[in-house]
């Protein structure tokens, strides 16, 4: 079984790398604004991968760390808008 690598980020396509560049710069559409949400995410952050390298603790807190940022992001996107403070 492959070890999973902390630091390991799938490569953005051309799509998202310009998505990310239009929302800095303030000029992105919906859909973009979506797009760099699910590379954050997903490719970022990693929200959805199983957090455990055997043996290596220090590399599944890193793991860890990464994915709380994903996770705290779906948590207020999943929440109604009325229970958002």
């Amino acid at each position: 079984m492959r070890q999973p690598d902390p630091i390991e980020c799938e490569e953005l396509t051309d799509l998202e790398k310009a998505a990310l560049r239009h929302v800095h710069t303030g000029d992105a559409t919906s859909e973009q604004q979506r797009l760099v949400l699910s590379v954050i995410v997903n490719k970022f952050a990693r929200a959805h991968d199983l957090h455990i390298a055997f043996g290596q603790p220090d590399a599944t807190g890193f793991m860890n760390g990464r994915a709380f940022v994903g996770k705290k992001i779906l948590k207020y996107l999943n929440l109604p808008v009325g229970q958002i403070e």
